[in-house]
């Protein structure tokens, strides 16, 4: 005989040496559940190679705390100084939680295409970005990183309101979909429902 355990509840399972043991296999709803992102985002795209735009967005990366981990660190310890050793900042780090943020860049050929938060548009020269008139709300499949060998997850977080566009976005650990901002309720109830998950950050 051997014994085994189910991922989801470890309750042991004893099979006979003779029968074929299979290990158990978690379905991709096991342990997550969504999050709503508190701010509303625009997809805008960058004409040219406006050189005050890229600037904009190499200071945001470099002195922004949501883009810079290490500017994060500084800020959380009231100093902008190397004083801010790395005991101290790590210390600092585990006692305060990050606020939900996400952003990003593609580019195709010569098109670059930037999403933001909402208020970081007024931080580019007017001019510099075509701005989508659509805000966008993020829903964030959280609770734990999604397995490679994980299918099905893209499926179901596309499936928002019929007739309505969505976006969705993988990256290496986790998932999130942008829905416009008037049918955001409906979309979590639905996404909800067909995840059995719960959901934070909504208001």
């Amino acid at each position: 005989t051997k014994t085994i355990f189910h991922p989801s509840n470890q309750s042991p399972v004893t099979v006979t040496s003779n029968s074929p043991v299979k290990q158990p296999i978690a379905t991709f709803r096991d342990a997550f559940y969504l999050m709503v992102l508190p701010h509303h985002v625009i997809l805008a795209r960058l004409n040219g190679s406006s050189s005050a735009a890229l600037k904009i967005m190499t200071q945001m990366m470099l002195y922004d705390e949501r883009f810079s981990k290490l500017e994060r660190r500084c800020q959380r310890t009231q100093s902008k100084s190397f004083e801010c050793e790395s005991h101290s900042i790590d210390k600092v780090e585990e006692q305060e939680e990050e606020r939900p943020f996400m952003w990003g860049m593609w580019q195709f050929d010569n098109e670059v295409t930037l999403l933001l938060e909402e208020e970081d548009i007024d931080k580019f020269p007017p001019g510099s970005l075509t701005i989508s008139p659509q805000r966008w709300r993020i829903v964030k499949l959280a609770g734990r990183p999604i397995a490679f060998d994980e299918t099905g997850v893209v499926s179901v977080m596309s499936k928002t309101i019929d007739g309505v566009a969505s976006l969705n976005i993988s990256t290496a650990k986790t998932n999130a979909t942008l829905v416009p901002e008037e049918v955001l309720q409906a979309t979590v109830n639905t996404l909800s429902r067909i995840l059995q998950c719960p959901v934070c950050g909504m208001d």
